[in-house]
């Protein structure tokens, strides 16, 4: 059913002329994950799981994920599952998935990071790209890294040999001025300069970077959540966003001036998160400020985040126009455009509730590797 609906997903964005990164895995629990592998392997009985765990440790969770990278049964395990995935014949449309256009890329996992054992990570990049090209030699491959995050040398990530790789076709980094504390929601007006200014230099830096090493770049992730400064529940979707609007304005100017400039590795971004319609289950259907169970829908937010924290609704008008305003930006003038963003008043069903995920799907299905 995990994969039924992901074929379903993909028919539909096909229709729309959308496209679809797949991301492979994940450094974080929320969907499995890296650490998960660990305990398939037997190389652990038990994840050491970050918050919002009782006790959680987002450095014990780190350091132990990162032996995905290092044990040899993981491995063979995660790339089992990518060629599982990779080989899929879609049972909506009936293309293959290394035939369908409405993929644009692979990506390997979101936000790894090797912390000890970073030559491993590098190792691990390589073989599992070079794995993913042999598969499916049409659509591109990219790791899914920040960046150098907050301490790339404590994270085991060095941004410009990783992305070296042959078979690695664009560069990605995300930049969360909120979770990396550059920006204090509740001080909104005294931390935002500080904020914009890290975000602009960690941009412009890593554009210069992956255009040093010949490699295309997308911002990939950032997120503002809505206003703190308001005496308002910033998790709510009735809440302003002046500030994040502000936010999406600012980076994405700078988007655009680099993305038109042939001399930039600059290619495109993508904003966290779309939430549709999501505001009409407030309460009923998730909580806002709470945490994802099984049976609640979703609204663009990580199972193990505050809900409603980044969500972006089908009725945030202004954020909505400025989102509107960039995104044909740097495109070709030759190519198609993407689908308008079309602010909407009601959906008739807010769709179906969601639980599980790919890789536990596969895994209690797949033979022992």
């Amino acid at each position: 059913q995990v994969l039924e609906g992901l074929d379903f997903l993909l028919a539909e964005m096909g229709k729309r002329g959308m496209r679809a990164i797949m991301c492979l895995t994940n450094e974080w629990a929320w969907s499995g994950g890296l650490a998960q592998y660990l305990v398939w392997a037997k190389y652990a009985k038990k994840i050491p799981y970050h918050p919002p765990s009782p006790g959680g440790s987002w450095e014990k969770f780190m350091h132990f994920t990162s032996h995905a990278f290092t044990d040899t049964k993981a491995i063979r395990m995660y790339h089992n599952h990518v060629r599982f995935i990779v080989n899929r014949v879609n049972s909506v449309s009936g293309l293959p998935y290394k035939e369908d256009p409405a993929i644009m890329a692979w990506e390997l996992a979101n936000e790894p990071r090797g912390m000890k054992y970073p030559d491993a990570l590098f190792d691990w990049v390589k073989n599992t790209a070079g794995l993913i090209k042999d598969l499916d030699p049409k659509h591109m491959v990219t790791i899914g890294l920040e960046g150098d995050t907050i301490d790339p040398a404590y994270n085991g990530i060095d941004f410009e040999k990783l992305n070296s790789v042959e078979a690695i076709d664009y560069a990605t980094i995300h930049i969360w001025v909120e979770n990396w504390n550059w920006y204090d929601p509740w001080r909104p007006a005294a931390s935002y300069p500080t904020a914009k200014k890290k975000a602009l230099d960690y941009f412009q830096d890593h554009a210069r970077r992956a255009k040093k090493i010949g490699k295309p770049l997308v911002f990939e992730e950032f997120g503002m959540s809505r206003d703190a400064d308001t005496n308002a529940d910033r998790y709510l979707p009735t809440t302003t966003t002046e500030w994040r609007d502000r936010y999406f304005e600012d980076m994405l100017s700078w988007v655009c001036l680099l993305g038109k400039d042939p001399n930039s590795a600059v290619v495109g971004a993508n904003l966290w998160a779309y939430g549709g319609d999501a505001f009409e289950g407030v309460n009923k259907m998730w909580t806002p400020g709470g945490l994802w169970h099984p049976g609640d829908i979703f609204t663009g937010d990580p199972p193990h985040e505050a809900q409603g924290w980044y969500s972006i609704y089908s009725r945030d008008n202004a954020t909505l126009a400025v989102i509107e305003k960039f995104a044909d930006c740097i495109a070709p003038d030759d190519a198609p455009k993407p689908p308008h963003l079309v602010t909407r008043q009601r959906q008739p069903r807010l769709g179906q509730r969601a639980s599980g995920s790919v890789e536990s799907f596969i895994a209690e299905t797949m033979d022992e590797p």
